[in-house]
Order: C-alpha cells, then structure tokens, then sequence
C-alpha cells in the first residue's frame, strides 16, 4: 500500500487535484533495473476526493511502471490497510522480489 499519492512540500495541488508527483517521477525518468511488488486494497479508495485514497494511484503507477516495461507484480485485496492484511502478503512480496527459496543440494 504506497502513498502514490505523496507531493513534496513546495508542490501545490488544488483540492480535487491530481496527487502524482511520484508517478510522475518514474514516467519522466530513465527506465533502471529494479522489479516492483505493489499490493492494494479495494478499500484504500479516495472517499472525499482530496486525493488521498490509495487505491487509484496504485493503478497509475501499476500501468505506468508497466507501460515502460519494469516487471510489476500487483495484487488488490479485499481487506484493509492494516497488518493482518500485510502478514498475508509480504511473504508474496519477497518470493516476486526474490524468488522462492528451494533446499541446497548438495
């Protein structure tokens, strides 16, 4: 659950905006050799339309990480924000990270 949403202090966003500054960052920038995990939940979205939800800029980033060809493993729960949920998850995260782990033959 990333804060995509996230805009350095000396950004301005009118209320109703569009928060993307760190969307923005990844499609202005040069492609580098890392993977992503991003999970969500279906819950995260934005209730007030300040532009603060999560689930969103989730998707953006999703499809522009994507589009400019990261491997990006993405996943979207019907939970909450909450480690419960992230107990559940992380071990998915470090096996699309890292693989999984077999036993060394000897």
């Amino acid at each position: 659950s990333g804060s995509f949403w996230y805009l350095p202090p000396n950004e301005r966003c009118e209320p109703y905006g569009e928060r993307s500054w760190v969307i923005r960052q990844f499609l202005e920038g040069p492609r580098m050799p890392v993977r992503f995990y991003i999970d969500i939940s279906k819950f995260e979205f934005d209730a007030t339309g300040e532009g603060y939800g999560t689930l969103e800029p989730a998707r953006r980033i999703r499809d522009v990480l994507r589009a400019k060809g990261y491997e990006v493993n993405y996943q979207e729960f019907l939970s909450g924000h909450d480690d419960i949920t992230w107990r559940g998850s992380l071990g998915d995260a470090l096996i699309a990270l890292f693989g999984s782990m077999t036993p060394h033959q000897p």
